[in-house]
């Protein structure tokens, strides 16, 4: 399956110090998708440091818009 990110969410993701390396499809810890009471959350598995994780409660999330459009169009 191709994945196609959208130009205005990858502009949006200005702050990827992974290079985009999620959408290679070879990336082992992408981070995976929790559920919660009114949303899916993209909660952080890594401990890398990255400029989207955001605290909620007890854990991190992902706030990433290039990881946020993969779960919304491709369910991944």
């Amino acid at each position: 399956m191709k994945i196609e990110i959208s130009k205005e969410t990858l502009e949006k993701t200005n702050r990827c110090q992974k290079n985009f390396s999620c959408l290679s499809g070879a990336r082992k810890d992408m981070c995976v998708v929790g559920p919660d009471d009114m949303e899916l959350l993209v909660i952080c598995k890594s401990d890398e440091k990255c400029g989207y994780k955001t605290p909620l409660y007890d854990k991190i999330i992902c706030a990433c818009p290039t990881r946020k459009e993969l779960l919304e169009r491709y369910d991944i």
